[in-house]
C-alpha cells in the first residue's frame, strides 16, 4: 500500500469493503491520510464500535502509520445521548496522553450504511507525540478540546466538540449559545497568538433542529463576526452549517473548527464562482464558499457545505434528489477548479441527506461519477427544507511556491 502514495497526487485505496482511504504524499514530505470506516456487520453499538476500532488499527498498521500520527477524528453516531460517552472513552476518543491525543468530534448524524456509527479519521505521517498538546476548551462543554499541533514556526489548531455547558443548555437560547461558543473560540485563538480574522480556515456548526434554529444561529454568528471585524471585504470563513446533535438535549449548537497560527498574508485565498453560486451575504449568511490554503509543496482546497443552488441563490431541482446531486457536484467541481483542483484531488467528502431513504441511489450515482471517491453519507437535514442534499469536501494538490512554509 505504501508505494502507491508516492505519486504526489491523491491516491485512493480500500482496506476491505468498509474502509475507504485517501493518501497524499509529495516526494520527501509528510503524508496525509484520510480514512472512512463503517462496521462490516450489524450488532450492538459496542460490537460495532469494536469492529471499527479493529479495522482502523489494522488499516494504520497496513499503511505503516503509528497511532500517534492521529490529528482529528469524527464519529457519526445514530444516538448521541446513549453513545457519545462510550465513543469518548474508547480508543477513538481524544486519549489521555500525547501519544494518543487527537481532536475528536462525536455528532449525531446517523451514517447511511444503516449502522450505529461510522468513523472519519485524519493522520499526518511525521507527527510525533511531542508535537501535540491537547487543550481543554473551558466553558464549551465537557469534551471540548483543541489539538495544538506544532509545525515549523506555526501551529495547526484542530478544535472539536465545543457545545454548551449543561447549565447554559438549559438557560440560554440558540442565539446566546452561538455567541458564547464563538466567544470562547475567539478567546482561545487569541491565547494562541491567532484570531478569527486571517487564521481561521474552516468551521462546522451543527444545529439541533436546523429547520427551527438555523436562522437564529446565522443571526448570532453574523453579529459576532461584525464585532470581530469580519466583513464581505475581509472575507468570512469556510463553513458547514447543518443538522447535528450532541448528548445534551438542550445544547442547540456544536462547533468544530480548524485554524492555523502563523499564516502569512496571501497564503489563504478565498474562492467563489459567481456564475454558479451567489455570495452568501446576499441572503444574510456569513461564510465563504471555498478557500485554498497554500504551503510550499501542497495546497488544500476547503469547500463549504455546497448544495443545488444557482447564481441567484435559488434552489434547483426541487423534489429531485438525483438532479440536486448532479448540480451540487457541478458546483463543487467549478469551485475546485478555481482552486486548481478537481474531483480526482478530493481527499475527503461528506454527503448530507435530508431523507435517508435516498442514500442508496445517491451513493450509486456518486460511485458512477467517481468510483474511488472517499466519502461518507449521513442523515443531516440541510438549512433549507427544499435542499435534499449538501456536500462538503477537501482536496489536496501539489504546489511549488517557496514563499510559503512547508506543510
Amino acid at each position: 500500500m505504501n508505494s502507491a502514495a508516492q505519486e504526489g497526487r491523491v491516491v485512493r485505496t480500500q482496506f476491505g469493503p468498509a474502509c475507504r482511504i485517501s493518501r497524499f504524499k509529495p516526494a520527501g514530505h509528510a503524508e496525509e491520510v484520510h480514512l472512512f470506516i463503517e462496521p462490516g456487520e450489524d450488532g450492538s453499538f459496542e460490537e460495532q464500535l469494536e469492529q471499527i476500532v479493529s479495522v482502523y488499527h489494522q488499516a494504520l498498521d497496513r499503511l505503516g502509520l503509528a497511532r500517534h500520527t492521529a490529528v482529528f477524528r469524527r464519529c457519526f453516531v445514530s444516538d448521541a445521548a446513549n453513545q457519545l460517552e462510550a465513543v469518548m472513552a474508547s480508543p477513538l476518543g481524544p486519549g489521555t496522553s500525547a501519544a494518543e491525543a487527537a481532536a475528536v468530534s462525536c455528532i449525531e448524524q446517523p451514517p447511511l450504511c444503516f449502522r450505529k456509527l461510522a468513523l472519519m479519521a485524519y493522520h499526518v505521517s511525521d507527527v510525533q507525540p511531542e508535537d501535540k498538546t491537547l487543550v481543554p476548551m473551558t466553558g464549551a462543554g465537557p469534551h471540548a478540546r483543541t489539538l495544538v499541533l506544532e509545525r515549523e514556526q506555526r501551529a495547526m489548531l484542530w478544535t472539536a466538540q465545543m457545545t454548551s455547558e449543561p447549565q447554559d443548555a438549559r438557560a440560554l437560547h440558540c442565539t446566546d449559545q452561538t455567541t458564547k461558543l464563538f466567544t470562547v473560540y475567539s478567546d482561545f485563538l487569541r491565547s494562541q497568538g491567532a484570531n478569527l480574522l486571517g487564521q481561521s480556515v474552516r468551521t462546522w456548526v451543527f444545529v439541533h433542529d436546523v429547520d427551527r434554529y438555523y436562522m437564529d444561529m446565522v443571526d448570532a454568528r453574523r453579529e459576532y463576526f461584525v464585532k470581530e471585524g469580519l466583513t464581505p471585504e475581509t472575507h468570512y470563513i469556510v463553513s458547514t452549517g447543518i443538522e447535528g446533535r450532541t448528548a445534551e438535549p438542550g445544547s442547540l449548537v456544536t462547533l468544530d473548527a480548524v485554524a492555523e497560527r502563523g499564516l502569512a498574508e496571501g497564503q489563504l485565498v478565498f474562492i467563489d464562482r459567481l456564475d454558479h453560486l451567489n455570495r452568501t451575504d446576499e441572503y444574510g449568511v456569513t461564510f465563504e464558499r471555498a478557500a485554498r490554503l497554500d504551503h510550499a509543496e501542497r495546497s488544500h482546497v476547503w469547500l463549504s457545505g455546497t448544495a443545488s443552488i444557482d447564481s441567484a441563490g435559488r434552489v434547483l431541482h426541487e423534489g429531485d434528489v438525483l438532479g440536486q446531486v448532479e448540480r451540487t457536484i457541478e458546483n463543487v467541481s467549478v469551485l475546485l477548479a478555481e482552486g486548481r483542483a478537481s474531483l480526482d484531488d478530493v481527499a475527503a467528502m461528506i454527503v448530507y441527506l435530508r431523507d435517508g431513504a435516498d442514500a442508496e441511489r445517491v451513493t450509486a450515482l456518486l460511485d458512477r461519477l467517481s468510483p474511488t471517491l472517499p466519502f461518507i453519507t449521513v442523515r443531516a437535514p440541510v438549512c433549507r427544507p427544499t435542499w435534499l442534499v449538501e456536500i462538503e469536501a477537501v482536496a489536496i494538490v501539489p504546489n511549488d511556491d517557496s514563499r510559503w512554509p512547508r506543510f
